[in-house]
């Protein structure tokens, strides 16, 4: 098999943990015995609950602990950066996946630089699915690509590919979502996914707000497309807007009237977002083409 390739013992486990004292000492101890050559390490992300000692008694290989809460995506960098070997799998603590799934992961790799684990099952709330369905359709246009599951928690990586994009992501859950995208935006990294099937989580309910999450799943996808590809936005508004004014002038003037200032206004402010679309790409091939010297330097250092 190509997953073979990868040595167990050379792939970190990063379990990020807020308040789950209930499920993190059998999603531990689980993984130990499936995984015994592979270093589990546990990021506390400030749990109120005894979290950080049921993985110490569980057989964590390290627990580290935040003293506040500082967030999924930084409890994720924390880990990758306390890790030594040259993979890094993130698991989830709350009983939603199994050891069977990361070795399918394992199973699957051949010589990408990310592996995600694909939902296929598992029970969901509605509201969920359908802020999910607006950020997976979002990110398939701005990737350029069909996208399975664009923020699982399940994945393999190198160490030093997550290293390198990491002054990008987050410390929130759209950490997942950032790194995905940057993956597959770098025309050099190579990401694959592989189906997997999760179990209903065991620590209780989620804290999934609409109302809150609609919002940060609004500011996230604003976000992707300006970081990554900002014409993708700004050219049809801009077009969009330049074509509305263009008709309602030619109307107005069919009407053997003036050019009205409100057609100039609506085109004049078509062009005026595209000159900034340009602006924002341009900003970005040089953030790209500036992270490529300094990370070739690093690389050499």
């Amino acid at each position: 098999m190509m997953g073979d390739m990868i040595d167990k013992r050379d792939i970190s486990i990063i379990i990020p943990a807020f308040n789950e004292g209930a499920t993190i000492g059998e999603v531990i101890r689980k993984l130990k015995e499936a995984f015994p050559e592979s270093p589990v390490i546990v990021v506390d992300d400030g749990s109120k609950d005894k979290t950080a000692e049921t993985a110490r008694n569980a057989g964590a290989d390290k627990v580290i602990r935040h003293s506040r809460n500082a967030g999924y995506g930084a409890s994720i960098k924390t880990g990758v950066r306390a890790a030594h070997t040259e993979y890094a799998a993130t698991y989830d603590a709350d009983g939603q996946h199994d050891p069977g799934q990361l070795q399918s992961l394992i199973d699957a790799w051949e010589e990408e630089d990310m592996i995600i684990g694909a939902r296929t099952t598992g029970k969901q709330k509605k509201r969920r699915l359908f802020l999910k369905g607006i950020l997976f359709g979002f990110c398939n246009v701005l990737a350029g690509r069909k996208i399975p599951d664009v923020n699982s928690g399940l994945r393999i990586f190198r160490r030093r590919d997550f290293l390198e994009y990491e002054y990008l992501f987050p410390d929130t859950f759209s950490l997942s979502t950032t790194s995905t995208l940057a993956f597959l935006k770098d025309p050099a990294k190579r990401v694959k996914f592989a189906p997997i099937e999760i179990q209903e989580r065991k620590g209780g309910n989620s804290t999934v707000s609409f109302l809150r999450d609609g919002y940060q799943t609004f500011l996230l996808i604003v976000k992707l497309i300006v970081m990554f590809d900002p014409m993708r936005i700004f050219t049809p508004i801009s077009l969009i807007l330049f074509l509305m004014g263009f008709i309602y002038g030619v109307t107005w003037m069919a009407l053997d009237k003036n050019l009205p200032d409100g057609a100039i206004f609506i085109m004049l402010s078509g062009a005026i977002i595209f000159t900034f679309g340009l602006l924002a790409q341009q900003m970005c091939s040089l953030r790209a083409l500036l992270h490529k010297i300094f990370h070739k330097d690093d690389k050499h250092s």
